[in-house]
């Protein structure tokens, strides 16, 4: 709860156009906190949960790094091929990626909060917003 309500303190300063920039230095702690807290909500049986929270950033990564191996690409070297980033297109509008973004991470919190009830159709459910959000986010590239 404290490193959301921080993180939600520090999105003023972080939005398009930045003020702040969290940088490595604040966002890899950050990560491996979260982290650690989906393994330990895993290892105690809220394992739907533990997946869909982290399902949008989990699929990019994963397709992202996939589409760079089949191209033969070099998979260590920094690129900007994720969705959201071949999403800012040529109006590099951040916003309103964010937002696209932003709308899909609260439904997998009501999806997640919904898994300790009905885990497996809302595990499906998140998936799928996903894959609508990861369609969207390519339509978007391609369209400008």
């Amino acid at each position: 709860m404290t490193a959301a309500a921080a993180a939600l303190g520090f999105l003023r300063w972080n939005w398009h156009p930045a003020q702040i920039f969290l940088g490595d230095i604040g966002s890899v702690p950050l990560g491996f906190l979260i982290g650690w807290l989906l393994l330990l909500a895993a290892a105690r049986g809220l394992w739907a949960p533990a997946l869909i929270l982290p399902l949008y950033y989990l699929g990019d990564a994963t397709l992202t790094l996939l589409r760079r191996i089949a191209a033969r690409a070099a998979v260590w070297r920094a690129h900007r091929e994720h969705f959201y980033q071949r999403a800012l297109g040529r109006d590099g509008d951040h916003a309103a990626v964010a937002r696209m973004v932003l709308l899909t991470d609260v439904i997998l919190v009501a999806l997640a909060l919904g898994a300790l009830q009905r885990p497996v159709p809302s595990l499906v459910l998140a998936a799928t917003a996903v894959a609508i959000l990861l369609a969207l986010l390519a339509q978007r590239a391609r369209h400008g």
